[in-house]
């Protein structure tokens, strides 16, 4: 079971991850004691089943769209999803509730309104009495500024980069028409000033976060690229980024002084609702897609940075293969050339599927031979290390790596994939390939037999002879065996996280050394995240698709 907790008070703003797994039991007693704790926050919990959902005990909703935790098997409970609060459905009920809780100065307070209703007036009132008032009296014009730079607290990153952007062009859109429509002279300059401020810090710290990261668990582009030798044009990060948020800002200021009732609320009872910021925001969402923002000169569009996150994300230092891991010493080269292959096929499949310009292309290009040196270069270090301490061989076992037998596995794939354009035959031909090379050095005798990568003289070694012998071998009981199952489980998941768009998955799962072992049956622990709302799954079960 997945806990939707998204708009709780408690989370919506303050982590800098957006889903959460659940360890132990007592944390989710805790979590559903908090659910039950805020009762006047709205949330949604469901069931990852909606055919259990009765069985498991989601309770009948309960006022402002509560549903009731009381009954929930706490031990079903597997993980939690934050949205942050540039993320969240903004609806008149959340706006309501906002101000009415601002005007009681309850702890609960949702970010988001940053308008109030009049001080001591609204005091005290419940909240039908309250709504009566507002729509008599309205909001005060004050903007309150705290609240808005809460809404853009939380993890900028390439996972999120749409979602943010989108937000932050929409948010000073709309504030910029508020704040000319309710204030003159100095006050208007004075109330343009802090907002020209906070929209520069916005757009400094997102462009700071995609670049550098937020924490070791969230690391930005320094942690591939810098680390695999390969500098980024200095400053074109921070100037693509603002490129992109300052178009869509233009264009949802274009489109609120043609549609000036974009919310629906102009001469209603509730247009009360224009000064509340955070539903403006989100109704000017609603109404309006900006068109993808065409980059000016040779910076990067929309497409061009998500890619570069993606591949960023992909090639960070944790899946490069550590120098010491002996397992290298091992690896025949057929192994490590299928498992560039699948690497090289995943970053091309970013580009082609995000479209992305020449420039992107070259990076990405560039980033995979840097791996793919990096790889090779541990490799023959590890081999290196074992002709110096054999244990129980000559060191004749561990000859130095034949370069030019990984690429020619890399060039089978890379040569089908550009002549068919078909990913799925680009991978069988290839693993074919590389499956009957290995096995025709082994059989051939000579050289090859006497190397411990192609043929270990110890039982169940994971040598290319068993590598290779059970690679095929669907009902292998090998930790190593079904290795093209295995294969074609993974490169399936990849594709569905592309396919989904569900950048978060891609950040948590699709790494470049995912292709290089073989001894589990997947890399992947899912679901990343997700769950049933309204009858429809969102996010992506990758555990499914692996273990099917």
């Amino acid at each position: 079971m997945i806990i939707d907790a998204r708009n709780t008070g408690f989370g919506s703003v303050s982590g800098q991850t957006r889903a959460l797994p659940i360890v132990t039991q007592k944390e989710a007693e805790r979590l559903v004691h908090m659910l039950n704790k805020t009762r006047d926050t709205y949330y949604e919990s469901e069931q990852k089943s909606v055919k259990n959902s009765a069985e498991n005990g989601v309770g009948k909703a309960r006022g402002d769209g509560l549903k009731n935790t009381d009954h929930i098997d706490v031990s079903t409970i597997k993980e939690v999803k934050w949205e942050f609060a540039f993320e969240t459905e903004y609806t008149k009920d959340k706006a309501l509730n906002n101000a009415w809780f601002a005007s009681q100065n309850t702890m609960f307070k949702l970010m988001g309104s940053s308008a109030k209703a009049a001080g001591n007036a609204a005091a005290g009132l419940d909240k039908e009495k309250f709504l009566d008032y507002v729509r008599e009296n309205g909001l005060e014009k004050e903007i309150i500024w705290s609240d808005i730079e809460k809404n853009l607290v939380g993890s900028k990153t390439f996972d999120n980069f749409k979602e943010f952007t989108d937000y932050t062009g929409a948010l000073f859109a709309g504030l910029e028409s508020r704040i000319m429509s309710d204030f003159s002279g100095d006050e208007q300059m004075s109330q343009l000033e802090i907002m020209n401020g906070l929209y520069e810090k916005a757009v400094s710290e997102f462009t700071e976060g995609f670049k550098h990261g937020i924490n070791e668990l969230d690391a930005g582009l320094d942690l591939s690229f810098t680390y695999l030798g390969i500098e980024l044009p200095e400053g074109k990060i921070e100037a693509s980024i603002r490129g992109v948020i300052d178009g869509k800002r233009a264009a949802y200021s274009d489109y609120i002084t043609k549609n000036k009732d974009y919310a629906g609320v102009e001469s209603t009872e509730d247009s009360w609702l224009k000064r509340d910021v955070g539903f403006m925001t989100c109704a000017l969402k609603n109404a309006f897609k900006p068109a993808d923002i065409q980059a000016k000169g040779d910076l990067w569009n929309e497409k061009d940075l998500l890619a570069i996150g993606m591949l960023g994300s992909m090639y960070s230092v944790c899946p490069v293969i550590d120098k010491a891991c002996a397992k290298l010493q091992n690896m025949d080269e057929e192994r490590l050339g299928l498992a560039l292959s699948m690497c090289w096929l995943t970053t091309e499949k970013i580009t082609v599927d995000l479209n992305v310009g020449d420039s992107v292309k070259g990076l990405a290009n560039e980033l995979f031979e840097k791996y793919a040196s990096s790889l090779l270069g541990d490799t023959e270090e590890a081999l290196e290390g074992a002709r110096k301490n054999p244990l129980g061989a000559s060191s004749a076992a561990f000859k130095t790596l034949d370069k030019n037998s990984v690429y020619s596995v890399l060039e089978v794939m890379q040569r089908t994939y550009k002549e068919s354009g078909d990913c799925e035959r680009a991978i069988y031909k290839t693993a074919s390939f590389a499956h009957d090379r290995a096995l025709s050095k082994v059989k051939s005798g000579g050289e090859y037999s006497r190397l411990w990568r192609y043929n270990k003289p110890k039982e169940n070694a994971i040598d290319g002879k068993r590598f290779w012998g059970s690679f095929y071998d669907g009902e292998s009981k090998l930790n190593y065996g079904g290795g093209m199952g295995k294969l074609i489980g993974r490169w399936n998941a990849v594709n569905e996280v592309l396919k989904s768009k569900d950048l978060l998955a891609f950040k948590r799962n699709v790494g470049a050394g995912m292709f290089t072992s073989f001894s589990n049956p997947s890399t992947f622990s899912g679901p990343v995240y997700g769950g049933y709302s309204d009858g429809k799954w969102w996010g992506t079960n990758l555990n499914d698709l692996v273990n099917p």
